[in-house]
This record gives C-alpha cells, sequence and structure tokens, in this order.
C-alpha cells in the first residue's frame, strides 16, 4: 500500500525539460531522432526523413529510398530513450513504416508524501510501436495515418494502450510545403493500479521552405494541446556547405537546441550519422543537458545515381579520350523529362544534355563544350536532375572528372644542325 501512494511523477527532469510538467504521455512529444531535435522539433512539414512520422505521419508519402534509423538518448539521473524507424516506400501502394520508442529510468527513490526516503528504488518504463502508411492522394497532397500500441509499467504495475495519430501534407510551390497532424485521435488509455492514464488529445502544424538550391532550410512548427490549454512553438534551420555535412540550430519556447550531421554516400546507399544536444535557457541552464546520437543509413527503393566510369581523362590522347556517365534512376511515376550539366571549378555550365523521357543509361562527354570547343584542362562537375510528372524532382551532383592533356614536366634539347657542303664547294667559297 506503502507504494500506490508515494510514487512521484516520473521523468521529472525530462518532463521538465520538455515544459509540459507531467502530463501522461508528454515523451511522445520528445524527438524520434537528433536530426529534429537539433532543428527545435520541427517535423510537420518534413518530407525526407522515416523520423518525420514522430510529428506528421503523411511526411512518409514522399520518402523514395528505404531507410532505416537507430536514435539514442542520453538521459539524466541515468535515464535512456531509443528509438528506431524503417520507411519502405513502393510505386503502387503508398509508403509504409514502423517505429519503436522506449523510455526507460531505474533506481528511482521511493519517498512518501512528505518526501521522507524510504531507502527503496523503483523503474519506469514505456514502449510505443507504431505501424504507419502514407501515400499521396492527389498531385503534392498526401495523407498518413499511425496506428500506436503503447505500453507503460511503473514498479511491478503495467498497462497497455492503443491510438492513432493523422496527419496531411501539401507541397504546395515549391519551395515551400505545408503539415498538420492530429494526434491521439483515438486517445491511449493505459490502466495502472486504479486509475487509467489518458493520452491527451493535440494538433501539430508547421512549414518548411527550402532556398539556395535546397542547402538551406528553414522550419516553423506550433503545437496544441487544448487539455492543457498548452501552445508550444518551434523554430529551425539547417544548412548545408558540403554535400557531406548539415549543421543545425533551433529554438522553442523551454530550450536551445543545436547539432550536427555527416552523411557519407555510397553506390546505391547512403549512411550517416547525427547528433544533438539541448540548452534549457528557460531555467537558466538548471536543467541538465541532453544529448542525442542517431545512426540512418538510406538504400534501394527510388533514386538516382550517377557514376562517371573513371575521373582522369584526355580528350586529344589516342586512347582513354571520352568520359562515359552511367546513370540510373528508379521513380515512381513516369519521367517527364531530365537534364545533366557539365560545370567548370568555377560553376558555369558549359554543357547541357537534355531532352523529354527518360534519361539514356549512359552519357559520353567527349571534353568539348556547346560549342565544339575542347575544355581547357582542370576539375569538372556535374549537376543531374530527373522530373517525373506530376512528380517528384531527383537531384544529383558532385565531382565529375578531371581533364589532363598536359603531359608531364620534362626538358626539350635542341641541336644546331650544320649546313651540308655542296660538292666541289671549298671552305673559301661559303
Amino acid at each position: 500500500m506503502k507504494k500506490l501512494i508515494m510514487i512521484p511523477i516520473l521523468f521529472s527532469l525530462l518532463v521538465a525539460e520538455e515544459g509540459n510538467w507531467g502530463f501522461a504521455g508528454s515523451y511522445t512529444h520528445f524527438s524520434g531522432s537528433a536530426r529534429f531535435l537539433a532543428l527545435g522539433k520541427t517535423g510537420s512539414a518534413i518530407t525526407e526523413d522515416i523520423s518525420s512520422v514522430y510529428y506528421n505521419p503523411a511526411g512518409l508519402a514522399y520518402i523514395n529510398p528505404q531507410q532505416l534509423v537507430f536514435s539514442d538518448a542520453i538521459l539524466p539521473l541515468g535515464g535512456r530513450m531509443g528509438w528506431f524507424g524503417y520507411a519502405r516506400p513502393t510505386r503502387e501502394y503508398g509508403n509504409f513504416g514502423i517505429h519503436f520508442t522506449g523510455l526507460y529510468a531505474g533506481k528511482i527513490e521511493i519517498t512518501d508524501i512528505w518526501g521522507q526516503r524510504s531507502g527503496e528504488t523503483f523503474s519506469d518504463l514505456n514502449l510505443l510501436t507504431s505501424l504507419n502508411y502514407a501515400k499521396e492522394i492527389f498531385y503534392n497532397v498526401g495523407v498518413g495515418i499511425s496506428y500506436k500500441l503503447l505500453y507503460h509499467k511503473i514498479s511491478e504495475w503495467g498497462g497497455l494502450g492503443q491510438g492513432l495519430d493523422m496527419g496531411f501534407l501539401f507541397l504546395g510551390n515549391n519551395p515551400f510545403s505545408f503539415g498538420i497532424s492530429f494526434q491521439n485521435i483515438l486517445s491511449p488509455k493505459i490502466k495502472l493500479i486504479e486509475e487509467n492514464e489518458r493520452y491527451p488529445f493535440s494538433i501539430k502544424g508547421g512549414f518548411a521552405y527550402r532556398m539556395y538550391y535546397d542547402r538551406f532550410l528553414l522550419l516553423f512548427d506550433i503545437n496544441s494541446i487544448p487539455e492543457f490549454n498548452i501552445l508550444e512553438f518551434g523554430g529551425g534551420m539547417e544548412y548545408r556547405p558540403f554535400k557531406f555535412l548539415s549543421i543545425r540550430s533551433g529554438i522553442d519556447n523551454k530550450r536551445f537546441c543545436f547539432g550536427f550531421g555527416v552523411e557519407y554516400p555510397m553506390v546505391g546507399k547512403t549512411i550517416g550519422v547525427d547528433f544533438a544536444g539541448t540548452y534549457h535557457y528557460a531555467s537558466g541552464g538548471g536543467f541538465p543537458m541532453i544529448f542525442y546520437f542517431s545512426l540512418f543509413l538510406h538504400f534501394a527503393g527510388f533514386r538516382l545515381e550517377v557514376t562517371p566510369r573513371t575521373f582522369v581523362f584526355s580528350p586529344t590522347s589516342r586512347e582513354n579520350n571520352v568520359l562515359p556517365v552511367r546513370i540510373f534512376v528508379n521513380t515512381k511515376k513516369e519521367i517527364e523529362k531530365y537534364q545533366f550539366l557539365v560545370k567548370d571549378d568555377k560553376g558555369e555550365v558549359i554543357r547541357v544534355y537534355k531532352d523529354f523521357g527518360t534519361p539514356p543509361r549512359e552519357i559520353i562527354w567527349d571534353g568539348r563544350d556547346d560549342f565544339g570547343h575542347l575544355a581547357k584542362d582542370g576539375k569538372y562537375y556535374y549537376e543531374c536532375m530527373v522530373v517525373e510528372r506530376k512528380g517528384s524532382v531527383f537531384k544529383e551532383s558532385g565531382f565529375l572528372a578531371e581533364i589532363r592533356t598536359i603531359g608531364p614536366a620534362g626538358e626539350i634539347f635542341f641541336r644546331e644542325k650544320t649546313p651540308e657542303k655542296t660538292p666541289g664547294e671549298t671552305e673559301g667559297q661559303k
């Protein structure tokens, strides 16, 4: 009986970091990955990341490659929060996803209602599993649903509940996208001991704005929980100075967030790591910082790949005088048109290949510009774009090859030619 009246509010530090002060399921308003935590938990309008289903299941509709994400958060008092997500896009049936969230804290000390310590401890465990489905129902309009199973155990008492989320995502006119989701339309109820924990209904909405050739991303989200008169905001931005590096920052009504991501593209896949940290400015730094790590893998699915056959060639040599470039593209819809650009080291376009329909499997560059002139020695880069008919735009860019026609350094010797004598000519007759 003593334990029944002495169990305190769990995860007080995490809940305080959230700013919601302990309503049931407050951890579901945390972040599913390090990327979204660094962006101030602004995920309602993101279209290319499985972690966005934590905020808006409709974001799953526009994922093209298959994705795997593993996340781990280091919480105060030895707590841990883990997250796993998997996305499987299909051409005809929409996109499917699944994710798991686990939140655990052990050795929490039991006190009585006067704060006196009993010398005993207990643990708290929260598990969340969701099955997600999303599809583009109209041009640039996607809808998604998430069916959730939730388990909560305090000490030796536990219970199971189920819930349902629904969301919409509008791509609008590029570069804008807008999203709105309704969480806990079917409100989960978990019975612990004698009372039910009921997860409150909430509404999330926001927009994303892409600029500078998709290298800069600006985000804003609003989260409302009407039952508790909670209205939270979040803003974030992401900048990619290089193709392999992303720098992020975000802010909400309680904390400042920061982080970065590093990715390494390979043939047929991309692997990467994200990191995020938080500073609770509302308390003047009184609450400990939270650190989040994520590992992700993108592979197969629908994608565009450009693979040069060699990285050095000479258009004037007898051998190795052209550059074959392999193009692999797999899209959900019929391809409307493509464009392949060759750029010099200053970013100026010197050669354009474009046409309607599917790009060829291989483009042969002879080292010349659009006017037939030989390109000068140096490094060259590519930008490839494939446009679906009323659908996604696939883009890929990177290093193409180096033209090298100058031979190795050396010395040239000249020998003076001696004039030949005319037959019968003497030395004095010259």
